[in-house]
């Protein structure tokens, strides 16, 4: 985050992002009830590796809010595709731990090799692709279906 900026008019916080990028975030979406208690100071934390900021209400109570939040709020897409991708690579190591095949089988059916394999099934890794998350599902047994709410 670069800065941020609390709007008493339009009852948000103003982000601004490295990238140039501008999300705002209601202030009701917030945990604590702000109807009767003002936020009155707002700042991109360091402690939070820049990545959150840290408010103050009115009350003299101190409260964080990530970036997480706020790109889930703005529905940013990037943002998005990392959590379904996080989600289905942890039902992936679900399904290799369900399915009975060692790594070494389910990396041979895939035409790819163990390291390949352990790659795919990392949580933190997001250079793979969702079709590469489907077809270790697809290995395994799993039934995907997409539901669009």
């Amino acid at each position: 985050m670069k800065s941020v900026k609390i709007n008493q008019r339009k009852k948000c916080f103003e982000i601004e992002l490295r990238n140039g990028k501008e999300y705002t975030f209601p202030l009701s979406r917030l945990m604590e009830d702000v109807s009767n208690n003002k936020v009155v100071k707002a700042f991109v934390d360091p402690e939070l590796g820049n990545e959150g900021i840290t408010y103050f209400l009115e009350d003299g109570t101190e409260c964080g809010l990530h970036l997480d939040s706020v790109l889930e709020v703005n529905g940013d897409a990037a943002h998005l595709k990392k959590i379904m991708l996080y989600n289905m690579t942890q039902k992936a190591k679900d399904c290799v731990k369900e399915s009975g095949l060692t790594k070494r089988e389910i990396a041979r059916r895939l035409n790819t090799s163990p390291t390949q394999l352990y790659r795919i099934l990392d949580q933190t890794n997001y250079k793979k692709t969702l079709d590469q998350v489907l077809k270790v599902l697809y290995v395994c047994g799993a039934k995907v279906d997409f539901v669009v709410k």
